[in-house]
Formats: structure tokens, sequence, C-alpha cells
């Protein structure tokens, strides 16, 4: 009897531990401030405030509200309202952002979202990219394609004020391209 009551506290012990951490894991990975992840895996990401990732394996959502940086990540989804910079990552889904992006080296596998003035991108790989008309923004919208950045698909820009600065060594076509006329550099 006295084996059957300790194996049953014991089995609530961890139960409870088990709920705890789980409840932690979404305490910490949904906070106001900076959060600041190294090389680890985590199931999602919000952060109002500023991301920091380096390193950082994400399995599901990332959503920023302010400003976004990440070196040699791994993500699934990613929404950022604020700023996005970027090295040396892979985003498997779906990518909005709602102000400026900058990213080098990355391979974004669906189509790239943006509502921004400007977007840089150097020696990436994108499906496609949109670009959202931003309210009461009358002049153009730039996107700068720098040193070997392709795009497989095709670039929509609502506004049909758009600018896309091309390098010599990037891969684009005009017949990829609506709403923007294209300068080669």
């Amino acid at each position: 009897m006295k084996k059957k009551s300790i194996l049953i506290l014991l089995s609530m012990l961890s139960i409870m531990n088990n709920a705890y951490s789980v409840n932690y894991m979404d305490f910490i990975n949904n906070v106001s401030g900076s959060q600041k992840h190294g090389k680890v895996t985590l199931d999602k990401i919000i952060g109002n405030g500023s991301v920091n990732l380096e390193g950082t394996c994400v399995n599901g959502s990332t959503i920023v509200n302010g400003s976004f940086y990440a070196n040699e990540a791994i993500l699934k989804n990613l929404q950022v309202n604020g700023s996005a910079t970027m090295y040396n990552c892979h985003i498997s889904g779906a990518v909005t952002v709602n102000g400026a992006i900058c990213a080098e080296d990355s391979k974004f596998d669906l189509e790239v979202s943006v509502a921004s003035q400007k977007v840089i991108f150097r020696k990436c790989i994108l499906e496609s990219l949109e670009i959202r008309e931003i309210d009461s923004y009358n002049a153009n919208q730039i996107i700068d394609l720098r040193s070997d950045t392709v795009v497989k698909g095709n670039i929509f820009v609502e506004s049909g004020r758009g600018e896309i600065w091309i390098s010599k060594s990037s891969d684009l076509t005009e017949s990829q391209v609506v709403g923007a006329k294209i300068y080669k550099k």
C-alpha cells in the first residue's frame, strides 16, 4: 500500500511538473521587452519588443511586434510588425512583414509579403514577393535585389509604383514583374 501511494504521488508530481513546464515555456516565449535565444529549438515565439535569434530553430510561428534580428535561424512561419533583419536564415513557411526588411544569404520557400517603402535582399532565394500598398504613401516602393539574388516566381507591387533595383548578377526577367519597373545597376 505504501509503494502504491508513493507511485501515485510521483505520477502526480510528474504531471504537475509537465504542466508547469509547458506554461513556463509559453510564458518565456510570449513576453514584452527584449528576447534573445541561442542555439535552441522552440515551438513558437511571440515577442513585443525586440527578438534576437542566433542559431535558433522555431518549429511553429514567430510573431514579433517590434524589431527582429536573426542569424543562422531556421523558421517556419514569420510575422513581423516592425523591422526585420536576417542573415543566413531559412524560412520554410509564410512570411509577412509590415515594415522594413533586409535579408542576406537567406532562403524563403513560400511567398514573402511586405508592406514597406524599401526592401533589400542580398544573395537570397525567394519563391515570390508581394509588396503591399502603404496607406498615405504615394512615392515609389523600392525593391533592392543585390548580389546573385534569385526570385523564382513573380514580384507583384500592389500600388503599381514599384522600382526594382537589380544587380547584374541577380536573376529576374520582366515577365516575372507586375506593378514595377526594373533598373539594372
